[in-house]
């Protein structure tokens, strides 16, 4: 699941991303907040913070992170080349 945060804060994004994960029992999918390459630290920091570390990552199986627009950028022209593990 990605949330893309452009013009709206990157918290508010995450709260988004936690309140569905929080609602949806056995929740088994990767969770991305997208963000302009220059508020990466912001979505670093605020993913650091303790309350979305405990709650995003039960299971623990679940990836929380985030990526850059350039990021995903690369993941879709990999993607369109065949690549199938551009995520990890």
């Amino acid at each position: 699941m990605f949330e893309v945060e452009n013009s709206t804060q990157i918290y508010s994004g995450l709260l988004r991303m936690a309140d569905f994960a929080a609602s949806v029992p056995n929740l088994m999918v990767d969770l991305y907040v997208v963000v302009p390459e220059n508020r990466a630290e912001t979505a670093e920091q605020h993913l650091s913070r303790p309350s979305f570390q405990q709650l995003l990552h039960e299971p623990e199986h679940i990836t929380v992170d985030y990526k850059t627009f350039a990021e995903v950028r690369r993941l879709h022209d990999s993607s369109c080349e065949g690549d199938t593990d551009f995520l990890r």
